[in-house]
């Protein structure tokens, strides 16, 4: 009889973590009429460091393209921005977290630390990351990846988050 308890809240927990790392990747087409197939647009991504009890890392995700903004710019923290080839214009939110701990309780905050406006210009059949390097030091600098070559196309000094 206990086993099956056992087994029930084992099953429990596995479908749990299977929702909660599925539910967030989110994608937004950010051009009009029908889909494109992939070999036809670009696309571009935010960055998650997944972090489990701690307050290290930042979140970066996409607030507006071409100053259009996203209608929920921080879902899910894995997005996934569809667009067609050529210049495009991103505002970015570069997003830590802050802990507070009293004794054996913490709580944690997710709080924003810059929004950065960045230009880029993509190609068809290519998927670009935004992401910080170097965050907690004053050299930072928030750079986009060509995923598909491992190119850096975009490398901008952050200046002081905190």
């Amino acid at each position: 009889m206990k086993q099956k308890f056992i087994n029930q809240g084992l099953l429990i927990c596995a479908v749990l973590i299977l929702v909660i790392l599925s539910s967030g990747c989110a994608t937004t087409r950010m051009y009009t009429g029908e889909a494109l197939p992939k070999e036809k647009i670009a696309v571009i991504t935010g960055s998650h460091n997944q972090r489990f009890l701690s307050s290290k890392g930042v979140d970066v995700s996409i607030v507006s393209v071409n100053e259009e903004w996203l209608k929920k710019p921080y879902q899910g923290r894995f997005q996934r921005i569809e667009v067609i080839p050529g210049g495009h214009e991103i505002l970015a939110a570069i997003y830590g977290i802050q802990c507070y701990y009293n004794g054996l309780w913490g709580w944690c905050n997710t709080i924003l630390l810059q929004q950065p406006e960045l230009e880029l210009n993509v190609q068809a059949g290519h998927e670009y990351k935004i992401k910080v390097e170097n965050w907690w030091k004053p050299g930072g600098f928030i750079v986009i990846v060509d995923t598909n070559t491992g190119e850096v196309i975009l490398r901008n000094p952050l200046g002081s988050i905190f």
